[in-house]
């Protein structure tokens, strides 16, 4: 039914057409209550307050107020939970509205790989706690390997395998049986020593060595006599802080003094295989005879 405007027409049809009131009072409901509804006609109108024609807003003790007064299936957007809720007059009680994520979304799987995948996520922007450490809960929560890997069991042979792996430190291969590299018995200048020889198919970073220097007493009282074999990278201008074996003793009168020093070395090489060695006077030398200098390959670092 609609409100005929036209009727009455007169003051008197006023008077004798109370039917005319009572028509268009009806009409005046039938519109309070229902949600589309026009003065003029039932096909169409305006949009009424009705069972969710109201949008409640607030604070999650706001919303419980209204408890007991809501209309059935009311509808609350809570502020303190950020969420929204729907009131059920069977309860007396709001309920959070449970959204399902393959109803909710168009493309509920998506890799976010591009704006039609949900668009690239910035790891700061989405943790709070960005840089954490899995060690607890407070730290993004410990991580069982087989749960967070689907390939957990991986060789690292290929990258489907988990990519190769490389180390960045050294083998020690020794050499069967040592062999001797410097027999000397007299001082001697900066001399290139090559093992690529002795390695075979390795290229050798350093060379493992056994050296021994054995020194005696040849004249003269009253001195102090030192010498020392120092070993250095070849290609090297480097003369203190060296790798070295050391010879000093004390000449006297009446006695043949003597001394021997023996160590084991490590000393790097180039990319030939090739260290440098040298025997040298530190302190009065020419009263000393030198019976042995000797520089043996025990292995090398690969």
């Amino acid at each position: 039914m609609g409100w005929n405007k036209s009727l009455p027409t007169t003051a008197t049809a006023v008077n004798d057409s109370p039917t005319i009131f009572q028509a268009n009072w009806d009409a005046l409901e039938d519109w309070t209550n229902t949600e589309h509804y026009s003065l003029t006609s039932a096909a169409s109108g305006k949009h009424m307050p009705g069972l969710c024609g109201v949008l409640y807003v607030g604070t999650t003790t706001e919303i419980n107020a209204l408890s007991g007064s809501a209309p059935a299936c009311a509808v609350a957007f809570d502020t303190t939970l950020g969420t929204f809720k729907y009131y059920s007059t069977a309860a007396t009680a709001w309920s959070i509205c449970q959204l399902d994520w393959d109803n909710v979304w168009v493309d509920a799987v998506h890799t976010h790989a591009s704006n039609a995948e949900g668009g690239k996520l910035d790891w700061d922007d989405i943790w709070t706690d960005a840089v954490h450490s899995h060690a607890s809960n407070a730290e993004g929560g410990q991580l069982d390997w087989d749960d967070v890997w689907t390939d957990a069991v991986h060789d690292h042979s290929s990258n489907a395998e988990g990519g190769v792996l490389t180390s960045t430190g050294s083998t020690l291969a020794f050499i069967v049986p040592p062999t001797n590299k410097v027999s000397w018995t007299t001082l001697t200048d900066w001399t290139d020593v090559d093992i690529s020889a002795n390695t075979g198919t390795d290229t050798a970073k350093a060379a493992l060595l056994a050296v021994e220097l054995d020194t005696t007493q040849s004249a003269g009282a009253g001195v102090q006599v030192k010498l020392s074999g120092i070993f250095r990278k070849n290609g090297s201008s480097a003369t203190t802080n060296l790798p070295r074996v050391a010879a000093s003793f004390f000449a006297t009168v009446n006695y043949a003094d003597c001394s021997r020093s023996a160590a084991m070395l490590i000393v790097e090489v180039d990319a030939s295989e090739i260290f440098e060695v040298k025997l040298q006077d530190d302190l009065n030398a020419a009263y000393a005879t030198i019976t042995a200098f000797k520089v043996d390959l025990i292995g090398y670092f690969k």
